[in-house]
């Protein structure tokens, strides 16, 4: 089953590279092992100084304005500190021009609408925004262990 899963893992990746994206999937178990809540859809845009520039906790169709924003947000490194601790490995922002965030719920947690909708929208702009360098990093939260 690991490998099996692996594989479809290596295939999303290489899929989305071939489209000029970089894709990453991680598992979130919390429930308060890192400061992120436990909802979704969740998106998060960094700049490639490793600044956030928009952030949100809910459906956020207008995604592709965001990337519009120079202006960094005030919360912006302890996002990106709550980031890293979460993440098995250190996101490069200086190598993509934007680096996508987006948290979504497992389909063992139960259906999630929003979370299917704005998995949408980041599909459409994966296919509208090839102008831009851009890692596209799905965080799936899953029933907590504990």
């Amino acid at each position: 089953m690991k490998i099996l899963k692996t594989t479809v893992l290596s295939l999303l990746v290489l899929g989305s590279m071939q489209l000029g994206a970089k894709e990453n999937q991680f598992e979130y178990k919390g429930p308060k092992a890192y400061d992120f809540d436990r909802s979704a859809p969740q998106v998060y845009i960094f700049n490639k100084n490793g600044e956030l520039i928009h952030s949100s906790g809910r459906f956020f169709p207008g995604l592709k304005k965001a990337f519009k924003t120079r202006m960094p947000l005030p919360n912006s490194e302890t996002v990106k500190i709550n980031l890293m601790n979460l993440l098995s490995t250190t996101p490069k922002f200086e190598q993509y021009d934007f680096s996508v965030f987006y948290f979504v719920m497992s389909s063992d947690i139960g259906k999630c609408a929003p979370c299917d909708k704005q998995e949408n929208v980041i599909k459409q702009l994966k296919k509208k925004i090839k102008n831009m360098n851009i890692s596209y990093n799905k965080v799936t939260l899953t029933r907590s262990n504990s």
